[in-house]
């Protein structure tokens, strides 16, 4: 399960007068947010199933875990899902249209002495025409507070740290998942057929209205068949509705998924199937798609055009030959012979 990422966002900043950005990430926050007990003991997250027009009560802790001071606001609002498949919060500036908005702490101002911990507690009423499915959200502790960066530069940041509310509204809960955007390329020197980097890319979208749980499975294959006896995988986080991530983006590469070795045998196919399954419960859904992608063997295919050419022209020659030899040979008539008759002698008697 993802934990809400720490957020920090810069709100102001002066350096005489003019505003500035913050070039570094702020120090962490010095307080927690944690959901109190239950029967069952500590929760790492909040899970609830309400039907719509139905109200909950909960609470949050909040710990001040610094040397000074502090006072805190408490608000709730919309948890996504991030590229990189961190689970994050609205902008501070963002109205929460979901279970962020359903939400209301009884305090939104919190001040807490060093060590501190404080109880707050919070409301969740889901609209009465709600449609079924599945919304995540933040109860949000958050601060704003003075920093200095490398430059001297005093930027204003606020600092939110937030504990998850995972919300179902039980009906026709409809998981769907799709694969797409697949990308095949191959990369190897031209010489090197036996052995080359390929990569795979796709997307995974959660078309549905459930929380998915996927998992991958990546199978590349040539025309002579498959090229690893198991799948390859690529890490993905839980979807949540509308969430749609690139595997790249989570893996951090430019491509999803590298498999060495690979030879080029002319065709190259990747077959991503991603396996999705609710959070709760057995139900899960399938999705496959493949891509194709030309791998050419330069170095036996050059042999191969070589050999082929040798052989057409020594057919060709072979050919001329054998069509020489079955000519007739012409023959040669002989010259005509011309008689020479003697005349007789003039005057003889």
């Amino acid at each position: 399960m993802r934990r809400l990422a720490t957020a920090a966002a810069i709100l102001a900043a002066a350096l005489l007068g003019t505003p500035a950005a913050a070039e570094e990430a702020p120090p962490p926050a010095a307080w927690e947010v944690l959901p109190a007990p239950d029967d069952d003991g500590p929760r790492q997250a909040f899970e609830l199933t309400l039907d719509p027009g139905q109200t909950h009560e909960d609470t949050v802790l909040v710990r001040n875990r610094g040397p000074e001071e502090i006072t805190v606001d408490v608000w709730a609002t919309d948890a996504v899902t991030t590229p990189s498949g961190d689970l994050g919060l609205l902008l501070a500036e963002d109205a929460p249209r979901f279970a962020g908005a359903w939400i209301t702490p009884a305090t939104a101002r919190l001040t807490l002495e060093p060590g501190g911990e404080g109880a707050v507690p919070f409301t969740v009423t889901v609209p009465e025409n709600e449609q079924p499915g599945d919304y995540v959200a933040g109860v949000v502790v958050s601060m704003p507070r003075g920093e200095t960066t490398s430059t001297g530069e005093r930027v204003l940041v606020e600092a939110r740290v937030a504990s998850r509310v995972y919300l179902r509204v039980p009906g026709d809960l409809a998981p769907a998942v799709t694969v797409s955007e697949l990308t095949l390329t191959r990369d190897a020197p031209w010489w090197n057929f036996w052995s080359g980097d390929t990569r795979v890319d796709f997307t995974v979208t959660n078309e549905g209205n459930a929380r998915l749980m996927p998992q991958s499975a990546v199978t590349l294959s040539s025309p002579f068949g498959p090229l690893s006896a198991a799948p390859a995988t690529v890490a993905l986080p839980e979807l949540m509705p509308g969430d749609r991530l690139r595997a790249s983006a989570l893996t951090g590469v430019a491509d999803s998924l590298v498999l060495p070795g690979v030879p080029a045998w002319g065709l190259l196919s990747a077959d991503v199937s991603v396996l999705a399954r609710l959070s709760t419960g057995p139900d899960a859904v399938r999705e496959t798609a493949t891509v194709t992608a030309v791998a050419v063997p330069w170095v036996p295919a050059a042999v191969v055009v070589l050999v082929l050419a040798r052989v057409a022209f020594g057919t060709v020659r072979l050919v001329r030959r054998r069509r020489a030899a079955r000519r007739p040979v012409p023959t040669t008539a002989p010259a005509p012979v011309e008689e020479v008759v003697a005349a007789p002698a003039v005057g003889s008697a």
